[in-house]
C-alpha cells in the first residue's frame, strides 16, 4: 500500500513553508494527486524529488574543480 503524505508534511521533511512546498507541487516539480480537494504526495514523489535535488546540487561543484 502507498503512503501518502500531506503539504505540511513535506514542508517539513524539506525544511521549507508550506507555500513552498505547494509552490513545488504546483510547478510539478513534486509530483502529486488530488484527494478530497488537498494534494497529497507519494513518498515515492518526494524521495525521487530529493535524490534529483541533491544530484543537481553536487553536478556545479564537480564542474568547477
Amino acid at each position: 500500500m502507498e503512503h501518502f503524505l500531506t503539504v505540511n508534511t513535506v514542508a517539513s521533511i524539506l525544511n521549507v513553508h508550506h507555500t513552498t512546498a505547494r509552490a513545488l507541487i504546483k510547478s510539478q516539480r513534486i509530483s502529486s494527486v488530488k484527494i478530497g480537494g488537498a494534494y497529497r504526495i507519494r513518498e515515492k514523489a518526494l524521495n525521487e524529488y530529493i535524490r534529483v535535488s541533491e544530484a543537481q546540487a553536487i553536478v556545479p561543484a564537480l564542474l568547477k574543480r
